[in-house]
C-alpha cells in the first residue's frame, strides 16, 4: 500500500486530537515531549546513532493523524513506535528493555507484563494506522549527498553539514514531515544552514538563484519551509538556530513565506452602490 502522507494545508489542523478538544498549542507541545522521550530512551537502549530514531519520529507524527492524544493508549505511543522502528531498521531490542527504559520499571520482567501487553497491542494499532508502510526516505541521508554534490570547500562543507543536522533535529520533533517531501526538507535545511554559515552579505539574487538551481527545489518551497519551521519553533518556544536565519528579501517577498498562523488580509471594501440616473423630465 502506497499512502500519501503529505497532507493539504486545510487538513493540517484537523487532527483526531483537535476533534477531541486538544488545542493546537497543547498538541504541538505533547508531540515534542513524546519525541524527546523517544530520543532519551533510544540513547539508553544504544539506538541513538541508528536510523531507528528518525524512523520512530516519523511513525509518531503519522500515527497522530489517526490516533488522538486523548486516547487511553496515547501515553504508550513513544514506546510502541520506537519498538517497531527498531525492528524495521534491523536493530531490535527486547520489549522488556523498552518497558524498563520508558517507564522506569525494575529489570525484573515479572512486573513488566501489563505494560508489555499494552505496548504489543498498541504496536498492532500503529502498524494498521501506518497502512503497513515502513520504508522511509530520511532527509538526513539526502542532505549529506546534496552537500557533497555542491562542491563546497572543506571548512564550509563541514560547518554546513553540522548546522544542517542541528536544524534537522528541530525539524524531526515537529509535524512538518506531513507537509514536505524529504528532498524538499533536505534542500531547505541546507539553504538555511549555508546562509547561517557564510552569512548573507554580498550574496546577490543571481548567486541565490544558482544555489536554488543546484538544490533542485523551487524557491517557493524553500520559502514556505523556512517560514513554517520558524513559525512552529516560535510557537513551541524551541531555542532553535533556525530563528537566527534571516531570509534574503527576494525569498521573503514570496507569498508562501508568510507564517501559517498569520491572519488573512482583510477583504477589500465593497464599492459604493451607484445611484440610478434621475428620470428624464
Amino acid at each position: 500500500m502506497d499512502l500519501n502522507w503529505k497532507l493539504p494545508d486545510e487538513l493540517q489542523s484537523c487532527t483526531p486530537s483537535s476533534r477531541d478538544g486538544v488545542t493546537a498549542e497543547e498538541e504541538l507541545s505533547k508531540r515534542i515531549q513524546m519525541c524527546r522521550a523517544i530520543r532519551v530512551a533510544a540513547k539508553a537502549l544504544g539506538l541513538a546513532s541508528t536510523v531507528a530514531v528518525p524512523t520512530a519520529l516519523v511513525f509518531l507524527h503519522r500515527v497522530l493523524t489517526v490516533i488522538s492524544l486523548r486516547s487511553p493508549s496515547a501515553e504508550d505511543l513513544p514506546c510502541a513506535v520506537l519498538f517497531l522502528a527498531a525492528k524495521v531498521e534491523s536493530c531490535p531490542r527486547r520489549l522488556s528493555d523498552f518497558v524498563h527504559r520508558f517507564y522506569n520499571l525494575p529489570k525484573i520482567e515479572q512486573g513488566h507484563e501489563p505494560k508489555r501487553r499494552a505496548v504489543m497491542k498498541l504496536e498492532r494499532e500503529v502498524i494498521t494506522a501506518l497502512g503497513f508502510e515502513f520504508t522511509l526516505e530520511h532527509p538526513g541521508s539526502l542532505l549529506d549527498q546534496i552537500v557533497d554534490e555542491l562542491g563546497l570547500v572543506d571548512d564550509i562543507r563541514v560547518l554546513t553539514k553540522g548546522r544542517s543536522h542541528e536544524l534537522l533535529e528541530d525539524y524531526e520533533v515537529l509535524p512538518l514531515g506531513l507537509q514536505f517531501e524529504p528532498r524538499e526538507v533536505a534542500a531547505a535545511v541546507l539553504y538555511m544552514a549555508l546562509y547561517s554559515v557564510v552569512g548573507g552579505q554580498g550574496v546577490t539574487q543571481a548567486d541565490d538563484q544558482r544555489l536554488l538551481t543546484a538544490l533542485s527545489v523551487p524557491a517557493e518551497v524553500v520559502a514556505k519551509f523556512c517560514a513554517r519551521l520558524q513559525s512552529l519553533c516560535q510557537a513551541a518556544r524551541l531555542p532553535s538556530r533556525c530563528l537566527d536565519f534571516v531570509a534574503p528579501p527576494w525569498l521573503t517577498a514570496h507569498p508562501l513565506a508568510q507564517p501559517r498562523w498569520a491572519p488573512p488580509p482583510p477583504p477589500p471594501p465593497l464599492p459604493s452602490p451607484s445611484l440610478p440616473p434621475p428620470p428624464a423630465p
